[in-house]
């Protein structure tokens, strides 16, 4: 019986490295993944000319109704704050006014008012019966109110300053309106004693050739000046 030995050889093996990364590598996919990262320029000069024109409207669109919104909001706030009455609680800090200016204002209130009406059922009668009672219409007036009877007052107070001395006046307006004022009056009775000769000088000078006037006193129309009947009838032949 003879045994077979086994042999062994010892063999010298140089170390390659290209060798042993080949053998390393057999079994490993190498395939990279590759990562792109598309910017927005690229992806918007991708789109066409009809989703870049849908997208333009629709952002214009979106931007309108968002301001017309804001708008309506501001515009309600104001109709709302204009409906509500603010009651303010400051009155105990502030003091009443009770000059003499207020006080005339707030009578004149109280008496223009009549509390014997219900303001709701008419307001006006409320708020003016009390003056128009006190207040008729003056013999002359077709209408009477608070504005005539304020121009009435205006005036009297006009001719009150006009009948100041000249020399009390400062302004120069005011002189004028004297030296007019004084013009409108016949102080001395002048125009009353001169009567229509002034006039008649006048017609004379600018050529007059008719006959003479004189005066005719009428208990409806007052003084007038007419011509005399031999002048008149030959003015008017039969």
């Amino acid at each position: 019986m003879s045994v077979k030995m086994t042999r062994y050889k010892h063999a010298d093996f140089t170390d390659d490295d290209s060798v042993g990364s080949v053998q390393l590598t057999e079994g490993i996919n190498t395939s990279a993944t590759h990562i792109r990262y598309h910017t927005g320029t690229s992806m918007w000069k991708r789109r066409s000319m009809l989703e870049k024109s849908l997208l333009v409207l629709v952002g214009t669109l979106l931007f309108v109704v968002v301001v017309l919104g804001m708008l309506l909001n501001s515009a309600d706030r104001r109709i709302q704050d204009a409906r509500t009455v603010h009651i303010s609680s400051e009155y105990g800090k502030q003091q009443p006014c009770l000059n003499e200016t207020c006080i005339h204002i707030a009578s004149n209130i109280l008496e223009s008012m009549d509390s014997t009406v219900k303001p709701c059922d008419d307001f006006y009668a409320y708020a003016c019966n009390g003056w128009i009672k006190k207040n008729p219409i003056p013999d002359g007036k077709t209408s009477w109110s608070t504005f005539f009877k304020l121009e009435q007052q205006n005036q009297l107070v006009i001719k009150h300053v006009l009948d100041q001395p000249i020399d009390t006046l400062k302004s120069k307006a005011e002189q004028k309106a004297k030296l007019y004022y004084e013009s409108c009056l016949d102080l001395n009775e002048t125009i009353e004693n001169l009567g229509a000769k002034p006039m008649l000088d006048l017609l004379v000078k600018i050529g007059w050739t008719g006959g003479i006037f004189r005066k005719v006193t009428s208990p409806r129309r007052g003084v007038a000046c007419r011509k005399q009947p031999a002048e008149n009838a030959s003015d008017h032949p039969e």
